[in-house]
């Protein structure tokens, strides 16, 4: 079926970042991500299970899509240490968003530093330490909203976000608007979002997280409307959990 396919996460200036004093910030590190560390939400499944960092799309049981490992403690606590580079074979261009051809882009407020650069993302899944085949039992998210897939249409809520992990071969800035006008024939659905830069990639895995500024539905010729302001950041609200879909 036919979606928009998003690659990055959505950033808010820096005079909007020190404003909002409800929802303070997590504070991203110079040095980007060396490690991830946290607690599962709500974990209930014991002490027999790992976490894995692999490439998305990947395989995790092909040893040079791992990027690094940690054990499950019984109460859901993790640490990611030791986090590999990312291979160039796994590796896509450009660093900024692309999306379905039947999308209509404008872009001319945008500007990336070094649009020959190379990105991944990582996902975070869950396998049974036991098991030698390492098969998925779920996937782990780092957001502050309940839905399963990330933001539905009909349930997304300001203030929502998420947080992925990328890596780039080189440092990248990126700053401007983006703007996306999608008829979607399929679901029936009129799609006008704009996305928000102002983000920097240093060389090896970096945070962003996509923050919802917006978002109005209405209908129009019998197709639901939908438009939406997303912000990109390397910075995190607080409030954010790590949730897994066993």
């Amino acid at each position: 079926m036919k979606k928009i396919s998003f690659l990055c996460a959505l950033i808010i200036s820096l005079t909007q970042l020190s404003c909002n004093d409800t929802n303070p910030l997590v504070p991203y590190s110079k040095n980007g991500v060396i490690s991830i560390a946290g607690k599962l939400n709500n974990w209930t499944y014991g002490g027999n299970y790992k976490i894995l960092m692999i490439n998305n799309p990947g395989y995790w049981n092909n040893g040079d899509s791992i990027y690094s490992s940690s054990v499950i403690l019984e109460d859901g606590s993790f640490a990611l240490n030791n986090i590999k580079d990312a291979t160039s074979k796994n590796m896509l261009n450009p660093p900024y968003p692309r999306f379905v051809d039947e999308a209509k882009v404008s872009n001319a407020s945008f500007y990336c530093s070094d649009s020959s650069a190379l990105v991944t993302f990582a996902s975070l899944i869950i396998i049974d330490s036991k098991d030698s085949t390492k098969q998925l039992k779920s996937f782990v998210y780092r957001r502050n909203f309940n839905n399963a897939y990330y933001y539905f249409d009909d349930s997304v809520k300001i203030g929502d976000f998420n947080t992925e992990f990328i890596y780039v071969n080189n440092d990248v800035e990126m700053k401007g608007v983006i703007e996306v006008d999608y008829l979607d024939e399929t679901w029936q659905k009129h799609r006008l979002y704009t996305y928000f830069y102002n983000i920097s990639y240093i060389k090896g895995w970096n945070r962003i997280v996509t923050y919802i500024e917006s978002n109005e539905v209405s209908t129009e010729n019998n197709y639901v409307k939908i438009e939406r302001k997303h912000l990109i950041t390397n910075n995190e609200y607080m409030g954010g959990r790590w949730d897994c879909s066993f």
